[in-house]
């Protein structure tokens, strides 16, 4: 996403949180796509930022073979920001948040200087009505 940034695309992830809060950016709640989580069975709701961290990483491709991290909203956005004053980010919230959450999540976008750049998005109305009213 850095890269992206740096080379002037927009970044579009999905956010979702971990058993302990940590918003993280995992596509599905079972940690499937693009993720290796070495064959355990990891939902991404019932499972704590530092087992989430210990057993999943990036799957290796054709152009990258290493195997990266789950990065985390906040230090997604820091690089972002550092990457380009211009890329646009959209971020789409794939479960509900508590008010803390949705508190904290606002925050991010604005402590790194991208909240005029930072789209929300999710499929399910009720989300964008809380960030609306949040």
């Amino acid at each position: 996403m850095e890269a992206a940034a740096r080379d002037g695309f927009a970044v579009e992830t999905d956010v979702r949180y971990t058993s302990d809060g940590v918003a993280v950016l995992v596509h599905d709640e079972r940690a499937t796509k693009g993720l290796d989580c070495g064959g355990t069975d990891i939902r991404v709701s019932q499972t704590t930022w530092s087992k989430l961290r210990a057993t999943c990483h990036s799957k290796p491709t054709s152009v990258d073979a290493t195997r990266h991290p789950v990065p985390t909203l906040d230090g997604t956005l820091e690089a972002i920001a550092a990457a380009s004053p211009n890329t646009w980010v959209f971020l789409e919230l794939k479960t509900d948040q508590t008010a803390a959450q949705r508190k904290a999540f606002l925050a991010v976008p604005t402590e790194f200087g991208l909240r005029e750049r930072t789209v929300v998005t999710s499929a399910e109305l009720s989300r964008l009505r809380a960030i609306r009213d949040a």
